[in-house]
């Protein structure tokens, strides 16, 4: 307001011409001051975008490195690295982890007889049922083309085999008819746990073993520690 009066008195005193060029080089600094402001706001509202679309990027580049892009599963790497922290937490705190190797019963004729793309449609749905069926504290990788790891942390193998005895079941008496007519599948398992001297390549050969004696013995079973348990 002070201001404003001071502008107004000086104006009065003005001669005529000089007061319309006076006023009309105030009305274009407003102006002038105006547009920047209004660009600083363009600007500012184009560096934000910018920056989510960085950090859209980021985690998308993130995910890629750490997920299957079929499945959405977490991938190889990231559960090697994983099982490694995890073997290490759970020697350090003396607590159980246990893991299972799954892997697909005859996939390839399913491939060879229905077609890679209902192959791929399989391995989604199985994928779909290993993250139904287990716990938000537990892992799901996509470990190898039709081989899947779970890792469940603060768990001993009873329990482990449990719920893959589960997830065997449910995947048994899916009903495969939605992606195509005449469809089944089955899936084997075999339990490791995690001890005081273990490491992850240990621990994965002993699953591995298992793995092979499921297959040998039929396969859509579940092969635990001391005992190999069959098809429900």
């Amino acid at each position: 307001m002070p201001l404003a009066i001071l502008i107004a008195i000086v104006l009065v005193r003005l001669e005529m011409p000089i007061t319309v060029l006076l006023v009309f080089a105030m009305g274009l600094g407003m102006m002038v001051l105006k547009q920047f402001a209004e660009m600083r706001i363009k600007l500012e509202a184009l560096v934000d975008e910018r920056t989510e679309e960085l950090r859209v990027k980021s985690l998308e580049l993130e995910r890629q490195a750490t997920h299957d892009t079929l499945t959405g599963l977490f991938n190889r790497r990231y559960a090697d690295n994983y099982l490694n922290k995890e073997i290490e937490i759970s020697k350090r705190n003396d607590r159980p982890c246990t893991i299972a190797l799954a892997d697909i019963d005859h996939f390839n004729q399913i491939n060879d007889q229905y077609s890679h793309a209902v192959g791929d449609k399989v391995l989604c749905r199985i994928a779909e049922i290993f993250v139904d069926r287990c716990r938000t504290t537990d892992v799901v990788a996509r470990y190898g083309g039709d081989e899947f790891l779970l890792c469940f942390p603060d768990t001993g193998a009873v329990f482990a085999e449990q719920i893959c005895s589960q997830i065997r079941t449910t995947i048994e008496k899916e009903d495969w008819s939605m992606i195509a007519t005449g469809i089944k599948t089955t899936v084997s398992f075999c339990i490791a746990e995690v001890g005081m001297d273990s490491r992850r390549t240990g621990v994965l050969s002993d699953a591995d073993l298992r793995l092979y004696q499921a297959k040998n013995k039929g396969r859509n079973r579940v092969v635990g520690l001391q005992r190999k348990s069959g098809a429900d």
